[in-house]
């Protein structure tokens, strides 16, 4: 970009949320909204101990452009979180997804499958 482009760039430092977890001492996550441009699957990857541990209901974006340019694909994206035990709903209607659909942009919202999920 040149100097005249009405762009601003900032570089920032990113950290996964199993870190950021654990160095902020948070106890306990109940909601956990994702939405990265994206970067979706890489931030639950980042965050699986979390999940794992808490079980918190998932809201998270899901736009199938998004993905594609992160190399990554909404089946990619909705596979990972249905192997972590969730039901996944999309948020505006609270139906299942339709799998053959490949330009989805919307939200999720996904629940844990495990009755014993930490209350």
């Amino acid at each position: 970009l040149e100097p005249s482009d009405q762009h601003r760039w900032e570089t920032v430092q990113i950290f996964p949320l199993d870190q950021l977890m654990k160095e902020l001492e948070i106890g306990r996550v109940d909601l956990a909204k994702i939405d990265v441009e994206g970067f979706e699957v890489f931030a639950i990857q980042g965050g699986i101990e979390m999940i794992m541990e808490w079980k918190p209901i998932l809201f998270v974006e899901l736009a199938e452009i998004n993905l594609r340019q992160q190399g990554c694909t909404f089946v990619q994206l909705i596979d990972l979180i249905d192997s972590l035990g969730y039901e996944i709903l999309e948020a505006k209607t609270m139906q299942k997804l339709d799998r053959t659909n490949t330009d989805y942009h919307t939200d999720i919202i996904c629940f844990s499958r495990d009755s014993n999920a930490r209350q």
